[in-house]
């Protein structure tokens, strides 16, 4: 944990220090495939125990993913709620279409998608292998209406966030059944949802604060505040696997 912890600190540290305005293109692109693979991962969850398929419910995941993210980067900027460039900006690939192209991005390609995630949809239904299949439905309607649909950019990422939350929320009450033994969790619940985001209200109202005041240091603030965040995409993609332990012994105790 430590190694991770340091490890991701010093990258950051690195990241920012040496192509500050790049920062937050790393930020994004690994927010993006943290969030991607945590689908992927509550959809097998809900499948444990099910070995017919699973090829092809994980590349079919990708495809309800990835497609939207990159008709996303072909199709240009939205035109309201721009977000700042010191925020984030994604590498867009429009001025490299024609005209044509793009039209054909903007108003073909999402039928397309529409059509295959449909028929998709539609052949585990009538094969009665559902299983996992409102999780991906749901990250597909996140990827296909914040990248595709959306007009608006903030709303987009903000949904994007919000949707990260909700597989946790299922892992937390899976522990929560695992250990119900422990009352006081159950009991004090609600004071401790209070106390978090009381916490968490003071370090975003104090963050800012922390970069501007750095000055010159602002590449060793700007990697503290952001270490808990990368770190605990790494910590997800070596827990959450098939071969760990951990998640081994989580999935005995959830079948």
């Amino acid at each position: 944990m430590s190694a991770v912890l340091l490890g991701t600190f010093l990258l950051n540290f690195i990241i920012h220090y040496f192509s500050s305005s790049h920062f937050f293109f790393y930020i994004f692109y690994f927010t993006i495939f943290h969030n991607m693979r945590q689908g992927l991962g509550i959809t097998f969850l809900y499948r444990a125990g099910i070995k017919t398929h699973n090829s092809l419910i994980k590349f079919f995941y990708y495809f309800l993913t990835l497609a939207p993210f990159l008709i996303f980067h072909l199709r240009g900027p939205m035109n309201k709620g721009l977000l700042s460039d010191e925020i984030l900006m994604p590498f867009y690939l429009h001025n490299y279409l024609s005209p044509l192209q793009h039209s054909f991005v903007i108003n073909v390609l999402p039928l397309v998608y529409l059509g295959i995630a449909c028929c998709f949809f539609i052949y585990l239904i009538l094969t009665k292998n559902t299983k996992g299949i409102f999780t991906m439905a749901f990250f597909a309607s996140v990827y296909a209406y914040g990248f595709i649909f959306s007009t608006n950019e903030l709303k987009s990422y903000v949904l994007l966030i919000f949707s990260h939350a909700i597989p946790y929320y299922f892992l937390m009450e899976k522990r929560i059944i695992l250990t119900h033994t422990s009352r006081m969790i159950k009991k004090y619940a609600g004071f401790f949802l209070i106390a978090i985001f009381a916490f968490g209200g003071l370090v975003d109202y104090f963050q800012e604060d922390l970069v501007e005041m750095s000055g010159h240091f602002d590449s060793l603030a700007i990697a503290l505040l952001t270490t808990p965040l990368i770190s605990h995409f790494i910590f997800d993609a070596i827990i959450w696997k098939k071969g760990n332990d951990r998640f081994k012994s989580f999935l005995q105790a959830t079948i």
